[in-house]
């Protein structure tokens, strides 16, 4: 018995074309447009009535799909993600943008005249001798501060954001004053500051490279990390000193905070 000839089923295309579904609803298929292909089979896909002859539906030129089509398919532009993440555009969205970062500008005074008043009243006291003045500054919590401020600025060095890269630039080298003020009265251990200089000098270097996109992505990543385990170690250590008086001065917590965030930044 000879073999059945093949016949011609509807299969969907990789382009677009003027129909909506409307018009052609096949079961099971996604949204038009079709194009003919041979199939060893028996079976004719069901279709509509189509107000238009099956030449011109394949003479047609294609076109991008409707948004309605594009909203129901897996993969989406990602200019069309950008505009359903960010529903405020034109000329409301600028502004906004604009007001924001004015204010973030503007944060600049305040961050200033944070520390200014604390860098004057320790300078003065340098110069007229009167170091033990400094010990009442606990170098711990501007060490924390410190840091705090260099997370910060790696974070918006990499979201390229400039009005807060700025501010937080700001408040590391105020903050560093103050520290270097305080290891000048020797109220602060020198190997300590020696090591807080080396790490503002990097973070410093690398966020600046990393910002104008001269920085390796290895490089930066390892400076990520490392930031990341030695803020969460120093956090620990210093909330842990701030008790010293009830509980006993050790740095067994510091230790301990190390060894759990360099795990969950390998894993």
């Amino acid at each position: 018995m000879a073999a059945a000839p093949p016949t011609l089923r509807l299969r969907p295309s990789l382009f677009s074309s003027r129909l909506s579904p409307p018009y052609f609803c096949p079961p099971l298929i996604p949204p038009p447009p079709y194009q003919l292909v041979r199939a060893q089979t028996f079976a004719f896909v069901p279709l509509r009535r189509c107000p238009i002859t099956l030449n011109q539906f394949f003479s047609d030129p294609p076109r991008r799909r409707s948004p309605l089509s594009a909203a129901s398919s897996d993969s989406v532009h990602p200019v069309d993600k950008k505009k359903r993440n960010f529903p405020l555009q034109g000329s409301k969205f600028h502004e906004w943008d604009s007001i924001s970062a004015k204010f973030a500008g503007a944060a600049n005074v305040p961050f200033l005249l944070l520390q200014l008043p604390q860098i004057v009243l320790n300078a003065r006291n340098l110069i007229s001798g009167n170091n033990a003045a400094l010990f009442a500054v606990p170098w711990a919590g501007m060490l924390t501060g410190l840091l705090g401020n260099l997370s910060l600025l790696s974070y918006f060095a990499k979201k390229k954001e400039t009005e807060a890269v700025v501010v937080q630039t700001l408040g590391v080298v105020s903050t560093y004053a103050v520290i270097a003020q305080l290891a000048m009265a020797e109220a602060m251990p020198l190997p300590k500051f020696l090591a807080t200089s080396a790490v503002v000098a990097y973070g410093l270097i690398l966020n600046c490279l990393n910002y104008f996109g001269w920085l390796d992505e290895a490089i930066w990543g390892l400076w990520e990390a490392c930031i990341t385990v030695g803020g969460l170690a120093i956090l620990v250590q210093v909330m842990w000193l701030t008790f010293v008086p009830f509980v006993p001065n050790s740095v067994l917590p510091g230790l301990v905070s190390f060894t759990l965030a360099a795990a969950i930044v390998t894993m």
